[in-house]
């Protein structure tokens, strides 16, 4: 599991405290993530239409940051949830 603080969030958008909003960076990641996250459409889930969370596509987006770092390819975040499978680089197991 990932988690993030909002401050953490915070410092990343607002930039007002130097020191950690680099450390917040990530080279984009959390941006990548959120913006996943902000275009992810519902998907029907039984009776229900379901999101994607914002850690799923953090976690998606963590993959393929560790995977560019060490030049490896990333096959695929493998999920069995059905809206999380909407954002790239997932896929169903």
């Amino acid at each position: 599991m990932i988690a993030i603080d909002t401050n953490v969030l915070l410092r990343y958008l607002l930039w007002d405290d130097k020191t950690q909003a680099a450390k917040a960076d990530n080279r984009q990641t959390v941006w990548r993530a959120l913006n996943d996250y902000r275009q992810a459409k519902p998907v029907k889930t039984g009776n229900k239409k379901k999101e994607a969370d914002f850690a799923d596509a953090l976690i998606v987006n963590k993959a393929k940051f560790y995977a560019m770092e060490k030049g490896e390819a990333l096959n695929g975040v493998y999920t069995f949830d059905l809206a999380a499978q909407i954002i790239p680089g997932t896929a169903g197991p």
